[in-house]
C-alpha cells in the first residue's frame, strides 16, 4: 500500500470549512487529520473556526431553546476529532472484512467448480 502524499498548510486551510460541515470524503479527512495533528498552526486555525462554528450554532439554537447551555469548545473539537478517527477506523476495518468475505465467497465458488467438473474431487475425500 503506497504512503499518500502529505498536505500542505494551504490546502489544510481550504479544508477547514469543509471539515466543519462533515464534507471531506474518507481520504481527504485522513489526510487532514494527519496535518492537523502534526502542524500546530493549522490546529490552531481548526479550532478557531471550530470555535466561531460551534458558537454560531450555540446561538442559533439558544434562540429556538428555553434553556441556556454551556459549551467547553476546546473539548468539542477534541472530541470530535476522536469520533472523525474512530469512524475512519471502523470504515477501514468493514472493509477488510467485506474483502476478506468475499475472498472465502470466491474460495468456496472456485472449490465448488473445481469439484463439479472432476479436477479437484472434494466430495469423495469426504
Amino acid at each position: 500500500m503506497k504512503k499518500e502524499a502529505q498536505i500542505g498548510h494551504k490546502e489544510a486551510a481550504e479544508m477547514i470549512p469543509r471539515y466543519l460541515e462533515d464534507d471531506l470524503k474518507e481520504k481527504e479527512l485522513r489526510r487532514f487529520l494527519e496535518h492537523v495533528q502534526s502542524c500546530h498552526l493549522c490546529y490552531e486555525e481548526l479550532e478557531t473556526a471550530f470555535m466561531v462554528d460551534r458558537t454560531v450554532r450555540y446561538l442559533d439554537d439558544e434562540m429556538d431553546d428555553d434553556g441556556p447551555g454551556s459549551y467547553n469548545l476546546t473539548e468539542m473539537m477534541q472530541n470530535d476529532i476522536r469520533e472523525k478517527r474512530a469512524e475512519l477506523v471502523r470504515k477501514k476495518i468493514t472493509r477488510r472484512a467485506f474483502l476478506v468475505l468475499v475472498t472465502l465467497a470466491a474460495v468456496v465458488v472456485a472449490l465448488m467448480l473445481l469439484d463439479f467438473f472432476g479436477i479437484l474431487q472434494i466430495t469423495r475425500m469426504l
